[in-house]
């Protein structure tokens, strides 16, 4: 088994422990980590994936970037796009 396959079922396995009869939550800021998670997730989990951007507001980009690549990647990603901000 290759590696690639190897962390997907591990993600998979995961996913079900933490969420065995729920919705699926990702912590998303619109960075390359959160993004290679918020689309593996989606790739391998058999239940429904919700990306979840908070704009802590401590970044002075922190709005436009997390926002706007968030919900540009929503229509087609196959997820739902939470957004809220930390006050």
């Amino acid at each position: 088994m290759g590696a690639r396959r190897l962390v997907e079922e591990a993600l998979r396995r995961t996913l079900l422990d933490l969420a065995p009869q729920g919705r699926v939550f990702v912590g998303y800021s619109g960075g390359m980590d959160s993004t290679v998670l918020l689309h593996a997730a989606r790739d391998v989990s058999p239940r429904p994936v919700t990306a979840l951007h908070v704009n802590h507001g401590l970044a002075p980009q922190a709005r436009e970037v997390g926002s706007a690549t968030a919900r540009g990647s929503a229509p087609s990603g196959g997820w739902v796009w939470n957004p809220a901000r930390w006050r």
